[in-house]
């Protein structure tokens, strides 16, 4: 149950933080990346470190991948920070005789937690990057057909996309029950009940999806962009008046309602 669980959590992290679909392109010539998402009101295009400067497509790519990834995990970390805060713990333990109502909030947390505990969390984050490394370029490619579905043919182009990543359900099925070391017969009935997968109606289903503009599928990763690059800045903000008095929540402080901590 437990090797289970940890598979569709990794399954579960690796699809919330795959990047946008973009088309990579590498190329040794100076590129100008000012009209690239991301360089819009007010600050425009905005390098103030240089990093793009004499920099290429494929180094653009990576670091619009690296960008996209911190903000999806900094929003996650802001809205764990507003849960916790709020008095929310997860039941059971964190550790054995740690319960995680016992764990404090925000930084102090690591004060709380065990050894046990952090070592967990740190495999956990390790399984999430290495699971991302592996099918990262499929997320992205998966992405993009997702967004154009609109007007295909059943069965023509689940067979295209099929081709497209080399997906062989027997061959891929066996490679990865063999990689985590997973008995097929038992383990994979277990896996495709638990996320509930039946093949030919999810294949309907993904065929079938609304399809979005190439417009709205632009203003939707702008908006993405925008809230995870809020969210590092509120996260940062959070840990520094945290440290500084105990106070993350300062602004609510100067209006007058502040928000008890700790």
């Amino acid at each position: 149950m437990f090797r289970s669980t940890l598979v569709l959590a990794l399954i579960a992290g690796v699809v919330a933080f795959a990047p946008i679909a973009r088309k990579s392109v590498s190329s040794s010539l100076k590129m100008d990346f000012s009209g690239e998402l991301g360089a819009q009101a007010p600050l425009g295009f905005w390098d103030p470190l240089g990093l793009l400067k004499n920099a290429d497509q494929a180094r653009f790519e990576r670091l619009r991948t690296v960008e996209v990834k911190h903000g999806r995990i900094s929003m996650l970390a802001i809205l764990g920070h507003l849960i916790t805060t709020a008095g929310n713990r997860l039941p059971g333990e964190i550790a054995y005789g740690t319960p995680f109502s016992s764990v404090k909030a925000g930084l102090a947390a690591f004060d709380s937690i065990p050894t046990a505990g952090l070592v967990q969390l740190v495999l956990f984050i390790g399984i999430l990057e290495n699971g991302y490394s592996i099918v990262g370029k499929s997320i992205e490619e998966d992405c993009l057909r997702y967004m154009n579905a609109i007007g295909w043919s059943i069965e023509e182009d689940c067979l295209r996309y099929m081709n497209a990543i080399g997906w062989s359900i027997e061959e891929d099925c066996l490679r990865y029950m063999n990689a985590i070391g997973w008995s097929i017969e038992e383990d994979c009935l277990r896996y495709m009940n638990a996320i509930g997968w039946s093949i030919e109606e999810d294949c309907l289903r993904y065929m079938n999806a609304i399809g979005w503009s190439a417009e709205k599928q632009r203003s939707k990763a702008a908006i993405e962009l925008n809230n995870g690059r809020a969210a590092q800045m509120g996260i940062l903000a959070l840990t520094v008046h945290e440290k500084l008095n105990n106070d993350p929540y300062v602004i609510n402080t100067l209006l007058g309602a502040p928000v008890p901590f700790n």
